[in-house]
């Protein structure tokens, strides 16, 4: 199966959906994307090969509460831009 990918450009409006580019590869438009595969390979969850809606929803929820709490540590030469 393929990854599905979202993008969007930063100040699009987010009520939109053609301010959206959705495809299933990185569509590599954009400021912003979100790209998962479609087929579990971690083996750790059941049923071991299917990432469902649901899971990716959580998971933006995860990156969405570690980006506002500020764990993230950035590799050397990328600007810390989070206050």
């Amino acid at each position: 199966m393929a990854a599905i990918s979202i993008s969007v450009n930063h100040g699009a409006n987010a009520l939109q959906p053609v301010s959206y580019t959705i495809g299933t590869l990185a569509p590599n438009a954009g400021d912003f994307e979100f790209r998962w595969n479609q087929t579990n390979t971690s083996g750790l969850a059941a049923p071991a090969n299917s990432i469902t809606r649901n899971d990716a929803v959580r998971v933006l929820r995860d990156f969405a509460n570690q980006l506002e709490s500020g764990v993230f540590t950035f590799t050397a030469g990328t600007p810390e831009v989070f206050p």
